[in-house]
């Protein structure tokens, strides 16, 4: 085996199948970040409005975004799975 040919084992086919197309990408990715960032923006945003302690406004929303961000890993494998599965079809 050639140095070529061991480039082209190394470089096969099973990382041609891991691919997705960047409107796929670039859906799902928006998705993951809306779930992100949206509760921890609207959880500032009424915690201004309802209370002036900063120190009481900033921990609830830390732990907001804290939840917030476990939820969008818990998403984010989800739809990995999802895309996967469609793919392998």
């Amino acid at each position: 085996m050639d140095i070529d040919d061991k480039n082209n084992y190394i470089n096969n086919d099973s990382e041609k199948g891991k691919k997705i197309d960047k409107s796929t990408f670039y859906y799902l990715s928006t998705i993951v970040a809306s779930v992100m960032t949206i509760p921890g923006i609207i959880t500032l945003i009424a915690m201004r409005f309802y209370t002036d302690n900063l120190v009481l406004q900033l921990s609830v929303t830390s732990f907001v975004f804290l939840i917030s961000l476990i939820i969008s890993i818990k998403i984010a494998k989800l739809l990995s799975i999802r895309v996967e599965k469609k793919q392998s079809k």
